[in-house]
């Protein structure tokens, strides 16, 4: 079954493959800034890391098979709107770390 695919440059977007790892960086950014609201960034290391980090790391992780599966279905037969979907996906992973490094969370 292959989904009607229109020629805008953001077209894949409406596959779930497309939009759910998306979804899964935006909730990490939201996480994020709710703990550091209302937590607080933690001054002294903890013995674990802690449920927001654990919950991080499975929703960072989770975004993998998904992202995959795009690639090896989607890429090959739509190149250039596959690149637009895995551009956005990159820029939603680079801003769900970059507080992560940048505060040293």
């Amino acid at each position: 079954m292959n989904p009607t695919i229109s020629d805008s440059p953001f077209a894949l977007l409406k596959l779930p493959s497309a939009w759910l790892p998306l979804v899964l960086s935006f909730a990490v950014i939201l996480m994020l800034i709710g703990f550091l609201v209302f937590v607080g960034k933690p001054e002294i290391p903890a013995q674990d890391e802690g449920v927001g980090a654990h919950m991080f790391q499975i929703l960072m992780g989770a975004q993998l098979p998904i992202v995959g599966y795009f690639m090896l279905r989607w890429l090959p037969r739509y190149p250039a709107k596959g690149m637009v979907v895995l551009a956005l996906v990159l820029v939603g992973w680079v801003l769900a770390c970059l507080p992560v490094y940048l505060l040293g969370l």
